[in-house]
């Protein structure tokens, strides 16, 4: 029998509350319906003594019910996330299982299985016979399936108990409705009843017993796996043989049938005899092609968004007219697949023409947290927030008014008060007697939307990266090109004249050399004393462009010189602080530190009037960082007008985030500056 699927049921409603008591109340209650309607359902299936259960394509048990457990002689808590495997010692049956739910995902086709054998608990074997079907996901992948097994042990442990009495056999062949067959394999003999016969259209006398009989008239497209079932079975491959193929009838035509028997071996383990029975499941057959044309039709559909809902309608009740001797098939097909639909990703839904709901998918109610009956004959405009009611209605209006479908990205409200967006497609509808409808078709694209929405800004971000990279290159430039014109400057307006003056007074001396020698000393002191100023003039601008101490000496030495040349430069009252640094630190880590400590207290000077600074270098297993904190006037940080657009601040940005540190500016009026730089260890570049 197919499962039956039980619907969630949930009183939550759309509406706004109109009190926090009131809210309070509707959502206790909500809740406590929930959890009565979830009891519900375990109690549904845990009753149920068909074996319930999903498995994803590892084999793990994701449902099981109670008939599942006590078959296994444990819990449903100890069955989930599980395998046969843990249950089984049945290798053979362990495989034959998991190959056949991997087959079902594969081919995202319903599997039924005739016949299956399973070890259980107490280690009998037990025949089931056993519907899956695929669970289709959000990707379009089937990542599980669901199952239903039927224990049919009985029903075997009758059938062999048939067998083994030839007279109640004979009887058994004279009144069923089923064809009986005897196989005499030594002999190459048949033993056909007459209803075999009969319902091929022969006479009893038309059919000999030759075993030919019987494999001529199967369907040349089914004839080879017929006969490697049967010697599949022959060869214990598999439990028993049963087999559903066409056979001929008298005029010509072919009918579908499932065969099933039983073999018996001798002592030297060959088949001597087999006998079974036949039933014509022909009518079974269609109503199960016709279930699967109809399925597959309405996935195309959805998938090609296409207008023909109401052909493909009135298509199907043709076909269910013409079949209503298999109503009940048909019925038992229909449970499944809205076992199917229930774990589909995509919600359905329908209102009239005057926008009232007249169906809810079960996938609808879940996605929501509601449920039909509340729903029922209400209007979006009494469910939903204003706005998503008219965005719905709207699209709704043109449906109808176009009589076509058409496809939208509608935004709603999640039950959490989140957004989330669907791509519908609806479609408009006319029933027997003229009244119209608006069906719709909605997929989950949220996260498309928001991956959209994030490629967008990240694309933004990378513009003004690029722009921001411009205008530092150009700065960069300008710097540079600066630079340039200062170092010259300084060597043609100053080093350049006094090199020229100090050859004018050589050449003064070697003109008029004095005529006492104790006066050559004298005449050349002032010459001593300006090329000893230009060596140190040399020096230091040769120390501003590199301090040589860095290498050598390490950064907190090179900072202490600095510190020492600007108090005799300005009078500073300037201290500096170490705390654990690192006995050896990285030149480039060091020259990046010591440009921002020589800019934030080039900055200090002239700009803050600060008569106090501290420098702290301080080292962790983390990074290492430095700060320059004075007492000055400060300046505001939100006027972006002045220190933001300077080339030191973003020059010492740049020089961090090429190391991946960071940069941080707390200043008040008034209340001076702090610059903090930091570098960590962790993401530290080779």
């Amino acid at each position: 029998m197919a499962p039956k699927t039980i619907k969630k049921k949930s009183s939550l409603k759309r509406k706004t509350p109109r009190s926090p008591r009131s809210a309070r109340t509707t959502r206790k209650k909500d809740e406590e319906s929930v959890r009565g309607s979830r009891d519900f359902l375990r109690q549904v299936i845990d009753i149920d003594p068909h074996f319930i259960f999903a498995k994803d394509r590892d084999g793990r048990f994701t449902l099981v019910n109670q008939a599942v457990a006590d078959a296994y002689g444990t819990t449903i808590e100890d069955l989930i996330g599980r395998t046969d495997a843990d249950f089984n010692p049945n290798r053979t049956e362990v495989e034959f299982f998991l190959k056949m739910d991997r087959e079902v995902m594969d081919s995202k086709r319903e599997r039924f299985i005739p016949e299956e054998v399973i070890t259980d608990a107490a280690g009998k074997k037990r025949w089931l016979q056993t519907i899956k079907r695929p669970i289709i996901g959000m990707d379009g992948r089937a990542n599980q399936v669901l199952g239903v097994s039927t224990d049919i042990t009985e029903r075997k442990q009758a059938e062999e108990a048939l067998r083994q009495s030839e007279e109640r056999w004979q009887l058994a062949a004279t009144g069923t409705t089923d064809g009986i067959w005897d196989w005499d394999v030594t002999r190459h003999t048949v033993f056909l009843s007459a209803r075999w016969k009969q319902v091929r259209g022969y006479r009893e006398e038309e059919i000999g017993v030759d075993e030919t009989e019987w494999s001529s008239r199967i369907h040349p497209e089914d004839s080879s796996r017929v006969m490697a079932t049967v010697q599949s079975y022959f060869n214990k491959e598999i439990p028993a043989f049963d087999c559903e193929y066409r056979t001929r009838r008298k005029d010509g035509t072919y009918y579908w049938v499932s065969d099933r028997g039983i073999a018996v071996w001798d002592e030297q383990g060959r088949v001597v005899r087999m006998v079974g029975s036949e039933a014509d499941i022909t009518e079974r057959k269609r109503a199960e092609e016709a279930l699967r044309r109809l399925h597959d039709e309405l996935e195309h559909r959805v998938a090609e968004r296409t207008a023909k809902l109401m052909r493909s309608n009135e298509r199907l009740q043709v076909e269910i007219a013409e079949r209503k001797e298999v109503q009940q098939a048909l019925r038992e097909r229909e449970a499944l697949t809205a076992a199917f639909l229930d774990n589909s990703a995509t919600i359905a839904w329908m209102k009239d023409a005057e926008g009232r709901h007249v169906y809810l998918s079960p996938s609808y109610e879940r996605r929501f947290g509601v449920h039909f009956d509340d729903w029922m004959g209400k209007t979006d405009f009494e469910l939903w927030p204003p706005k998503v009611a008219e965005q719905f209605r709207e699209n709704d209006l043109v449906v109808l008014r176009q009589g076509s479908v058409i496809e939208v990205v509608e935004e709603a409200n999640n039950p959490d008060g989140s957004r989330s967006w669907w791509l519908s497609h609806k479609f408009p509808f006319q029933d027997a007697v003229g009244k119209r409808y608006v069906g719709g078709l909605a997929v989950d694209i949220t996260e498309r939307k928001q991956a959209e929405e994030a490629l967008r800004r990240n694309q933004r971000e990378l513009q003004q990266s690029q722009v921001q990279l411009q205008d530092l290159a150009s700065l960069l430039l300008r710097a540079q090109d600066s630079e340039r014109q200062r170092i010259a400057r300084d060597l043609h307006d100053d080093f350049s004249q006094r090199l020229a003056a100090l050859v004018l007074d050589v050449a003064s001396l070697q003109r008029h050399p004095p005529l006492l020698p104790e006066l050559i000393a004298k005449a050349l002191e002032p010459v001593r004393e300006e090329l000893t100023q230009l060596s140190q003039d040399l020096h230091d601008l040769a120390y501003r462009l590199h301090p040589p101490l860095l290498r050598h000496a390490g950064l907190q030495a090179a900072i202490e010189d600095h510190i020492h040349k600007a108090i005799e430069r300005t009078g500073l009252r300037i201290s500096v602080k170490a705390e654990d640094l690192p006995s050896s630190i990285p030149l480039d880590w060091s020259l990046c530190l010591f440009r921002v400590f020589q800019e934030s207290l080039q900055n200090v000077v002239k700009h803050a009037k600060a008569t106090e600074v501290l420098v702290k270098l301080s080292g962790s297993s983390k990074g290492i960082g430095l700060s320059v904190i004075d007492n000055g006037k400060g300046f505001n940080e939100r006027d972006k007008s002045g220190h933001q657009k300077g080339m030191g601040l973003i020059s010492m940005q740049e020089r961090l985030r090429l190391l991946n540190g960071f940069l941080n500016i707390h200043s008040r009026s008034a209340d001076g500056t702090k610059v903090c730089a930091w570098i960590p260890f962790e993401e530290k570049k080779p």
